[in-house]
């Protein structure tokens, strides 16, 4: 008995192309709320997800162009599942503590009358991780129903907290949406030049951090983390240390004298006035001065010998004003001047004044003058003919009045 041969033949020359990989999982639901949040949820975050996931991924060059901004996106929508994990755990946890502080009570009698049951075929890892959380959310609102039952909480709180969960996970939808998006516009257009969608990009800097298409930032120090100093470490602190050397060094020796002599120990004070000091030339020298002069004339040459200073340390107009009171004080001094003097032994004296010591003193007198105030003095009479008296009574008086 031969076999019929059937209308398919035995080697096809095509078979279609267009399995995929998907992942069966079995759901089971029994709360209105998380039958609501798959019913309004589910194939909306399982279309973004394969969106951002699989698709911009596999469009050649523009794939390649955008590869940063695609690991970016897939960034993003992680925290944003992560945060419904969160979410979840903090409501747990709250559950917990309230039941803790509750009576004890029995509440296996709670049941559901329309559970929902579906195998679901998942297209992406993403995909799958959100439905384990719808499958947690189901079991989060049975132990909220359950605390409730129970008196454990009230039913404002029942209603907040579940309505507070479903809230999350609707939020987490419109994000992934539109994340996923707004990256499939930007592959789709091929152009990484023009501006992003401005909803987009305000959302990729909230979570990642960076606007779309920027570089993610450099990896930490491998390094960080070793108990001990690295080479380099130490090499630098090496470093350091000479430095902080070199730098001490001239400070110790500079509290040692110098070469140059003492005079480098002055104060600035001390060196201006030492600037200021009329050399020891501009004086009169004394000790020739009273072999020649009287007792009386001798006063007149330490005046002059102290004058100078004062024409030197002042203008001209200041000597001017000044000069009455330098000669008053002058000869009200030269008393005490001339006993302080040592002794000299006595010499015979004359009634005449030599012409030589005449000519010394009425010089010093019209030096000490100002050019404003001097005055020409009269012509002397010779030596022979004045009086002997009136030639020095009319030296004083021209100093007295002067």
């Amino acid at each position: 008995m031969t076999t019929p041969l059937t209308a398919t033949p035995a080697n096809p020359s095509h078979l279609p192309d267009r399995s995929q990989v998907m992942w069966s999982y079995p759901l089971s639901l029994a709360t209105r709320g998380a039958i609501q949040t798959y019913n309004r949820t589910f194939r909306r975050v399982d279309a973004a997800l394969y969106l951002a996931q699989i698709i911009v991924r596999v469009q050649g060059e523009a794939s390649r162009q955008f590869a940063h901004e695609i690991d970016q996106v897939n960034t993003a929508l992680d925290d944003e599942l992560r945060r419904l994990e969160d979410t979840l755990a903090t409501q747990r946890g709250w559950l917990s503590k309230r039941r803790a502080a509750a009576p004890a009570a029995d509440a296996e009698g709670v049941i559901y009358t329309d559970p929902a049951t579906a195998t679901l075929a998942l297209r992406t890892p993403k995909a799958r991780r959100y439905v384990r959380l719808l499958s947690a959310l189901d079991q989060a609102l049975q132990r909220l129903d359950a605390a409730w039952y129970d008196d454990a909480i009230g039913d404002d709180e029942r209603l907040d907290r579940s309505a507070t969960l479903i809230r999350g996970f609707h939020r987490a939808c419109g994000a992934i949406e539109r994340l996923a998006r707004g990256l499939a516009q930007r592959v789709r257009a091929e152009d990484g030049a023009t501006a992003p969608n401005a909803t987009y990009q305000a959302m990729l800097i909230k979570r990642t951090g960076r606007g779309a298409g920027e570089a993610p930032p450099d990896p930490p120090d491998a390094d960080a983390e070793q108990p001990m100093m690295t080479a380099t470490e130490a090499a630098g602190l090496e470093d350091m240390e000479q430095m902080a050397a070199e730098l001490t060094a001239p400070a110790a020796t500079t509290g040692e004298p110098s070469a140059s002599g003492a005079t480098d120990d002055k104060t600035p004070e001390e060196t201006s006035v030492a600037g200021d000091a009329v050399p020891e030339s501009s004086s009169v020298d004394l000790a020739a001065t009273p072999a020649i002069l009287p007792d009386a004339t001798a006063s007149a040459a330490v005046e002059a010998e102290t004058a100078p200073a004062a024409f030197v340390e002042s203008s001209p107009a200041a000597a001017a004003l000044d000069e009455p009171r330098a000669e008053t004080e002058a000869i009200s001094e030269a008393p005490a001047a001339t006993a302080e003097a040592t002794p000299e032994p006595p010499r015979a004296k004359t009634d005449a004044l030599p012409p030589e010591a005449e000519v010394i003193a009425a010089t010093e007198e019209t030096a000490l003058e100002p050019a404003s105030t001097r005055k020409t003095p009269p012509a002397s009479p010779s030596p022979a003919h004045a009086p002997k008296a009136s030639r020095f009574d009319d030296l004083m008086n021209r100093r007295m009045t002067a």
